[in-house]
């Protein structure tokens, strides 16, 4: 498919950027602006609302600006016992490369203690309801961001899907960063690319949003409230 090269690159660093800036809404100085003693409940719920929103407008301006449908690639059915066994497999890939991941940065004595998250995870153990939200926010807007709407474009512009799947994980990983520490980086990279190596082959979104939730769900639960 042919895209409008300026206009996609502006759609993607634009994205990028209004991530970011939603981000900074856990910074204490904007905190503070915004009239918060903390970050709590509310400014949580704030965060995720804005995340929906910028996902509509770069809804809007793929389809107005660019012309383009948001998902370059069309989505491929699979039966009920495809989806169970792809979600299966795609979790049990994670899973190993997650452990696989937390034993190098153990032995290498990296740090992987999170302060942010723990606060985070300690508050959701009162609010069920944010912790549900927070994951379908991660899983539904998160993929159709990184794998729908930026990793086919990619692929486009460096006419290369390797290249593609690289540099949207690389992205999807440094968004993370925020979390403090190299764990939060590199996890969620390798995530990236796990999700991107299956969107490219076999271009089921729907796979990969049950997965990203039920990933970030389950890991929430285990953590919440400790």
């Amino acid at each position: 498919m042919e895209i409008k090269t300026r206009h996609t690159l502006f759609g993607m660093f634009g994205i990028v950027f209004l991530l970011i800036l939603i981000s900074l809404l856990g910074t204490t100085p904007v905190l503070q602006w915004l009239g918060f003693d903390k970050m709590g409940p509310p400014v949580l719920w704030l965060s995720r609302g804005l995340i929906w929103g910028a996902l509509a407008l770069l809804w809007w301006y793929a389809v107005k600006i660019e012309r383009q449908p948001l998902l370059f690639w069309k989505e491929r059915r699979l039966s009920f016992l495809g989806y169970v066994g792809s979600i299966a497999v795609v979790l049990f890939i994670l899973l190993v490369l997650i452990i696989m991941l937390g034993l190098v940065a153990k032995l290498s004595g990296v740090n992987t203690r999170s302060e942010k998250m723990l606060m985070l995870m300690k508050m959701l153990g009162n609010h069920q309801f944010l912790l549900v939200f927070i994951a379908l926010t991660a899983g539904v807007v998160e993929e159709f961001i990184f794998r729908g709407y930026m990793q086919p474009r990619m692929e486009v512009l460096f006419k290369s899907p390797v290249a593609a799947i690289v540099v949207s994980s690389a992205v999807f990983g440094v968004l993370h960063i925020g979390y403090g520490t190299f764990l939060n980086v590199a996890g969620p990279f390798l995530i990236g690319l796990v999700f991107a190596v299956y969107y490219s082959k076999f271009r089921n979104l729907k796979v990969l949003i049950c997965c990203h939730f039920l990933w970030d769900f389950i890991i929430m639960c285990t953590q919440a409230g400790r």
